[in-house]
């Protein structure tokens, strides 16, 4: 994307001198190891550790590979045995009595020096550190999904079972796919494999409403998930599971474009969703870059409101009312990149913020949380052009830009980011780069 076709709204306002401070960034976190012109970053994930993703590919042979990086002190290390055959899209990990688990979705048939049996999601336990090993979700009929998967979120679910005190780990995935293990559920899924209630896949949705999405379009995906639980009397519950992407939902007579909510019994509208032109996808021709974030990681919850990021212009009420229209960005397509979403609900469609101050105009590749403040990193600038941004915070309701350092070249945007309790970390298609707050 071009510079001159990007802008940033009122709400994100800085100086030119500010453009080339260091202030924030770690000018002593270690470099990542040089790539080839055959590699690209395509995922990271800190938990414990910092991982990344590296797709490798090389449409001469048809070599299609990928394998992780770990961050061990101030040493970046291939991960041993992370092999996988095919591309990586999307990292999550989370831990549980059984122990941290890394969960792995992409395109992929097999993963490990061993070639191991595993469609498009796999686990991989890291310890030991020098031999992790890898699993599959599922076995046979029911190994993975049978397209990619491009979203994944991992968490750790309390279960409180007749007074006695157990826990697993709860991973969500979305994708381009129909069938998750042996069940029908398009694009969208759960797997809980490890614990003592562990119950395998199961299907998001119910028998009225339908489970996933609706299965009308081969492109249909899901790039954002959102889980929104709480813990009561040492139990997890699932109040909602906000998804983005390209798709279709159909709830009652209300068709939602590219984002709706589960609310772990029904689903609801997110108004009308995303649009891209404010016309039905139906009859306007649209790139797979006109929707919520393809990077997978662009959808977070904290505080009872759920962000989503990526690329398009208006929002709709559940009667069709536009709330906000991006400005034009010299290409006849208004965009408007990031979305705040209320849990507060009013005749059982969400609440969609009309703020200006929450656009950005531009493209919101990634997205992290540290703490409850939301990170955004993509590709915008201010209106006229002449300062280009690629990563900023949401505080109090107002952006706040992260001044990028001339180590974060133009062409060289953020399009996968994760945090940790002190930093976020923002990762373009070759190199790895820490804010502290």
């Amino acid at each position: 994307m071009r510079k001159s076709a990007l802008s940033l709204l009122a709400g994100l306002s800085i100086g030119v001198t500010s453009m080339f401070a260091a202030t924030g960034w770690d000018s002593g976190f270690p470099t990542f190891p040089t790539l080839s012109s055959y590699e690209r970053i395509s995922a990271i994930c800190h938990f414990s550790k910092l991982y990344v993703a590296v797709n490798y590919s090389d449409d001469s042979t048809g070599d299609y590979h990928a394998y992780l990086y770990r961050l061990d002190g101030s040493t970046w290390n291939v991960v041993p045995n992370s092999s996988v055959g095919g591309h990586i899209f999307a990292l999550s990990a989370a831990s549980s009595s059984s122990g941290t688990r890394l969960f792995v979705g992409g395109d992929f048939d097999d993963v490990g020096p061993s070639s191991l049996a595993a469609t498009n999601v796999a686990m991989l336990n890291p310890i030991p550190t020098n031999n992790p090993t890898w699993s599959s979700l599922g076995t046979g009929a029911a190994n993975g999904a049978d397209g990619p998967v491009h979203s994944l979120k991992a968490q750790n679910w309390s279960d409180n079972y007749y007074g006695y005190l157990y826990d697993r780990i709860m991973v969500y995935i979305g994708g381009q796919f129909t069938k998750a293990g042996n069940l029908t559920t398009p694009s969208i899924a759960s797997w809980n494999g490890l614990g003592y209630l562990a119950s395998g896949w199961a299907r998001i949705g119910n028998a009225t409403q339908g489970y996933g999405i609706d299965d009308d379009a081969w492109y249909r995906n899901i790039y954002g998930i959102a889980p929104d639980t709480y813990l009561y009397n040492y139990q997890t519950y699932l109040t909602g599971l906000y998804l983005a992407g390209n798709f279709r939902k159909t709830i009652g007579s209300v068709v939602n474009y590219n984002a709706t909510k589960w609310n772990g019994s029904s689903w609801r509208n997110l108004g009308k969703g995303l649009l891209k032109g404010g016309v039905d996808p139906n009859t306007c021709a649209l790139s797979f870059s006109q929707y919520p974030s393809y990077q997978g990681n662009c959808a977070v919850f904290t505080n009872s409101t759920a962000y989503i990021g990526g690329f398009f212009d208006d929002v709709q009420d559940k009667g069709g009312t536009n709330y906000f229209i991006g400005i034009d960005n010299g290409c006849g397509c208004p965009v408007c990149g990031f979305l705040q979403l209320s849990t507060a609900t009013v005749n059982s469609s969400e609440i969609l913020s009309t703020s200006t101050s929450l656009h950005i105009n531009g493209a919101a590749f990634c997205m992290a949380l540290k703490g409850t403040t939301p990170y955004v990193g993509g590709n915008f600038s201010t209106d006229d052009g002449s300062q280009v941004f690629y990563a900023a915070k949401l505080v109090s309701g107002s952006w706040q830009s992260l001044p990028v350092t001339s180590s974060i070249s133009p062409e060289d945007a953020p399009i996968a980011a994760t945090a940790d309790s002190t930093s976020a970390y923002f990762a373009t298609y070759g190199g790895v780069f820490r804010y502290i707050h």
